[in-house]
């Protein structure tokens, strides 16, 4: 039996049963996440509790940064992970967001390591509304080799928001 490496964790206790750690992994290769920013916070939360993204290297990844209507500006950064923005027609790293705006984009989980994403404003920044985005290397066909998202002993990475020298 293969085991399936989920995008979400409200499957997780249905397949629990048909899953065992010498069978294949299945790559599914997408990863979706809804990110808040309101106040000075991600999803109501300063670091460390703001969400901690996982993904494998190579995932396509899909975004939704949303600022509530009644919200202040903000300015979504994330290292290492430039997206295309149709509305301007180039590549962005950092988006000026106002209260009532959403936007959605995908970008490629890149180097494997912990890379931060944060408001670029330095009040909100200094308040903790920064997450780390963790990128695994390539599963092995395996699964043995790589715990990957959502395992609690995850790599640390000695330098925030660079890419490890592998």
């Amino acid at each position: 039996m293969k085991r399936i490496l989920l995008v979400g964790l409200a499957l997780a206790p249905l397949l629990a049963g048909f899953a065992s750690s010498a069978d294949p992994v299945v790559y599914l290769g997408e990863r979706h996440f809804t990110l808040i920013m309101n106040g000075s916070t991600f999803n109501g939360m300063h670091y460390p509790d703001t969400p901690l993204l996982e993904a494998y290297e190579g995932e396509k990844l899909n975004f939704i940064v949303v600022v509530p209507a009644t919200a202040e500006t903000h300015v979504f950064h994330i290292h290492g992970h430039p997206w295309y923005d149709n509305a301007e027609a180039r590549f962005l790293d950092a988006k000026l967001m106002n209260a009532g705006d959403v936007d959605r984009f995908n970008v490629t989980a890149g180097a494997p390591g912990d890379w931060m994403y944060h408001c670029h404003l330095d009040n909100h920044f200094q308040m903790g509304m920064w997450g780390i985005l963790r990128i695994y290397p390539r599963p092995s066909t395996t699964g043995d080799d790589n715990p990957g998202p959502g395992h609690v002993e995850a790599p640390s990475v000695p330098r925030l928001g660079l890419a490890p020298t592998l």
